[in-house]
């Protein structure tokens, strides 16, 4: 398992989203987490066309964290825990 950290690009967290299937990628940055299935059924696979849709939505975000965490709820995975 890798654990992406996005602070070493040395950007602000507000303008960055990371696509992954792996939850565990994101995971010390989950409101920048994007959640994707994996990519298997050529022309059938719609996965790419519905983030597509929902990377436009987020053009005029000044906080990118604030729709992820509204859409996705992964701060919530962490209740589970304890």
């Amino acid at each position: 398992m890798y654990c992406k950290d996005l602070r070493v690009l040395d950007r602000e967290l507000s303008d960055i989203v990371l696509v992954d299937n792996a939850a565990y990628s994101y995971s010390a940055q989950l409101d920048n987490g994007i959640p994707i299935l994996p990519y298997y059924h050529g022309k059938a696979d719609f996965e790419l066309k519905a983030l597509e849709r929902y990377l436009l939505g987020m053009v005029l975000l000044k906080d990118v964290r604030v729709l992820n965490r509204k859409t996705f709820q992964l701060h919530l995975y962490r209740n589970y825990y304890h």
